[in-house]
């Protein structure tokens, strides 16, 4: 079941590729950790108001989580490269399911 955009698995997947992350698929007790804004949104590959709408949209599905809070404007806190995001358990496990669907397809 894939319950992700493309952008938001994009999001989601820079996690794994931040060097600030650490992030391990296979250590769920990775989930939690910060990691700069600026390096999410540079290994996503979206920029702007497509990054900023695309947090928003994981951040209301309660998959990331922003310390953002009181920022005005989605373009402010996309450009801030003192924010940090945080992937939830359930941002995790949307992700390893999409990523897991992702193989099965290839594969079949």
């Amino acid at each position: 079941m894939k319950n992700l955009t493309e952008k938001e698995a994009a999001i989601l997947g820079a996690f794994f590729e931040s060097e600030y992350g650490d992030v391990d698929m296979a250590a769920y007790s990775e989930y939690g950790r910060e990691i700069w804004m600026f390096s999410i949104k540079e290994h996503s590959g979206l920029d702007g108001k497509t990054f900023s709408g695309t947090v928003s949209s994981l951040v209301q599905k309660g998959l990331v989580q922003t310390d953002t809070a009181g920022v005005k404007g989605a373009m402010q806190m996309a450009i801030k490269d003192t924010y940090t995001m945080t992937i939830t358990e359930k941002g995790w496990m949307e992700y390893e399911s999409y990523f897991t669907d992702i193989c099965n397809d290839f594969i079949s």
